[in-house]
């Protein structure tokens, strides 16, 4: 694997934790996981290693790591909404919805525009009985994208270029 050769070449965390992303989006969550812990060694306070981490680690649904990962990148920076919100789908995915529900109502408020954020809002909201919020949230998603498919994209709260860490809002500093 070219992967492993650029990743030996890596030599600061930005470097390893784009070459995840890259690796997350064409879909080697593996490899993306050994360039993700690579940039960690080499700078263990990168909250976005943490967080693409978590990310990679939830789609292979090994979710007790994926919430340490997310967790960790809430502690580096408390105000970072990609975080909360798929901490909050971690949750969701293990069932512990009275736990996701705080993480993606801070999600919906940090990014009011994006559907993701609604949609899985309005699902938990469901799940948890709330039907009257839950159908408000789901109703919020389909108008703002009535073309929203869960798991569309690997960052639901939006960068203007394909999920890219170095777009947008979303980052890494």
């Amino acid at each position: 694997d070219n992967y492993r050769q650029s990743l030996a070449l890596a030599k600061d965390a930005r470097t390893a934790t784009n070459l995840g992303v890259a690796l997350l989006w064409n879909g080697n969550p593996d490899g993306a996981i050994q360039a993700l812990q690579r940039a960690l060694e080499i700078d263990p306070n990168y909250e976005w290693a943490d967080y693409y981490l978590g990310v990679s680690l939830a789609r292979k649904h090994e979710f007790e790591k994926a919430e340490e990962a997310l967790d960790n990148a809430l502690k580096l920076r408390p105000e970072f909404p990609e975080a909360e919100f798929y901490r909050g789908l971690v949750y969701a995915g293990q069932g512990r919805f009275q736990q996701a529900e705080p993480d993606l109502y801070a999600a919906v408020h940090s990014r009011p525009d994006a559907a993701a954020t609604h949609y899985y809002l309005g699902s938990v909201l469901m799940r948890l009985g709330k039907e009257k919020e839950g159908e408000s949230e789901l109703e919020i998603s389909r108008r703002l994208d009535p073309g929203f498919k869960p798991g569309q994209s690997m960052n639901p709260l939006g960068s203007s270029d394909g999920d890219q860490p170095t777009s947008g809002r979303t980052s890494p500093q």
